[in-house]
């Protein structure tokens, strides 16, 4: 199973701008985060890339035939 942890590690004082660190089954890194812009609506092309993003990261430490077979029998990923 993969994961991916958020963290907060800052937080600007109106609270709007965060700075988090992601660890997990990615490269650890951190990002800066504009909370209003996560109330925006989600386009056909973000949908498009975080599922393709999504398969990434369930084919890591797996091998092609492993995630064929997984596709094939149905590959759930919970958020």
């Amino acid at each position: 199973m993969s994961s991916i942890t958020f963290t907060k590690a800052y937080e600007c004082t109106t609270g709007d701008h965060l700075r988090l660190n992601i660890t997990g089954d990615v490269p650890s890194q951190s990002i800066s985060v504009y909370l209003p812009d996560l109330a925006g609506s989600i386009s056909e092309e973000d949908k498009q890339i975080f599922l393709k993003v999504l398969l990434r990261v369930a084919r890591i430490s797996r091998t092609q035939n492993q995630i064929k077979t997984a596709l094939t029998n149905g590959y759930t990923i919970t958020i």
